[in-house]
């Protein structure tokens, strides 16, 4: 298991610039386990970022993100919503980004 840490979410705001559409991407896995993206960590995250005037159009835990087939899997039904997004948020291990990416 990869060990992860949650990067401060004005840090993670400030980054989307002018964005406000914005997918959450979680991790069933590692972030799970170190609860720096789970189901609670993302729901939490998702109404940090409303308050703040973020647009959620989504949010996706797969499995495992690092595992391309899972990751697949799990965004297929979000396609739509993922169009409509200017940036999306991983908050997964380094190769969960990585693989959302590719």
């Amino acid at each position: 298991m990869i060990i992860t840490e949650q990067k401060p979410l004005d840090e993670v705001i400030e980054s989307l610039g002018a964005r406000t559409k914005v997918f959450l991407v979680g991790c069933g896995d590692c972030a799970t386990a170190c609860r720096t993206g789970g189901e609670a960590e993302i729901q939490k995250i998702k109404k940090m970022m409303e308050e703040k005037g973020i647009t959620i159009t989504g949010l996706c835990i797969p499995d495992a993100t690092c595992v391309a087939a899972k990751l697949k899997t799990a965004l297929a039904p979000h396609l739509a919503a993922l169009r409509q997004t200017e940036a999306v948020v991983v908050f997964s291990c380094g190769l969960g980004a990585q693989s959302f990416r590719d």
